[in-house]
């Protein structure tokens, strides 16, 4: 299929340039994210002449899911707002309609991937950092030490209890795993990923860490910064009432929608056979 193929190609440029840039700079600029909904909505106009009026209607829908999936995610202080375009964006490139399921596919897969991609990015980090990372780490245990005590505990029981049904070592693998992991991601985000910006060099879909106060008043709850943000930010600071912000970056999501729409459109054969062997094995 030519549109298809057009399409692909058209996906894997744009996500691969708001990839880049979210990695070097932590923000997609929105002609990035405007230019691919025209674009797809356009591509699908002038197919729709061959291929019929629901291809368009489907990018159309697929913008609609698009916006309300990034609108839910951006109220709720999930995403900021590079992200949320660039979703609308995929929406309309990649559409919705009945019986094609893509852009679920694409929606599962940015959920996991992304989380992988994440891990992966943190790993790295702890790594560059490791001396910060490190005292966070045991800082974090020292804190939560009765905790920390406590699953050992817990998992020392299952573990003899596994004597006389040896499955149960699969919990303690979980109990344990899942502490260290949830540890890690505390440390590494105080250690490496937090750290202060003054308002001059803040970008729209920054990440406020805590609460702006000045003289005891919350004059900005912790949030993803907005142009309108930024300014007022600027203007407290011309004004000497503040310095700086503590911002929260996170690992850059943005090359999660790259692999995923890598998973699905070019490497979607070869994935759909390993969830048919897992499915298999589990039947």
């Amino acid at each position: 299929m030519v549109f298809e193929a057009v399409m692909v190609v058209v996906g894997l440029v744009f996500l691969l340039t708001a990839s880049y840039s979210d990695i070097r700079t932590r923000e997609v600029p929105d002609w990035i994210s405007y230019g691919l909904m025209f674009v797809g909505l356009g591509l699908r106009l002038m197919f729709s002449f061959v291929e019929g009026w629901e291809l368009f209607a489907s990018g159309l829908l697929g913008l609609g899911v698009g916006w309300l999936l990034a609108y839910m995610l951006y109220v709720a202080d999930q995403w900021g707002g590079g992200d949320s375009k660039l979703l609308m964006g995929v929406g309309s490139l990649v559409g919705l309609w009945w019986g094609s399921y893509q852009f679920g596919w694409f929606l599962l897969g940015l959920i996991f991937l992304g989380a992988f991609w994440g891990l992966l990015w943190s790993i790295g980090v702890a790594i560059t950092g490791w001396k910060g990372f490190t005292k966070s780490f045991k800082k974090l245990l020292k804190e939560y030490k009765w905790w920390h005590l406590g699953v050992w505990i817990f998992s020392g029981v299952i573990g003899v209890l596994s004597i006389w049904w040896v499955p149960l070592l699969t919990i303690v693998g979980f109990i344990l795993g899942s502490f260290y992991l949830i540890c890690f991601i505390v440390a590494i985000e105080k250690s490496g990923f937090t750290r202060k910006i003054a308002p001059e060099h803040l970008v729209e879909g920054d990440w406020l860490e805590k609460n702006v106060e000045i003289k005891n008043r919350i004059v900005m709850h912790k949030r993803a910064l907005e142009k309108r943000d930024i300014r007022r930010l600027m203007v407290l600071k011309a004004d000497d009432k503040l310095n700086y912000v503590l911002i929260k970056e996170g690992a850059p999501f943005v090359p999660g929608f790259l692999f995923s729409f890598v998973v699905v459109f070019l490497a979607k054969n070869w994935t759909m056979g390993i969830i048919e062997k897992i499915f298999w094995f589990l039947g």
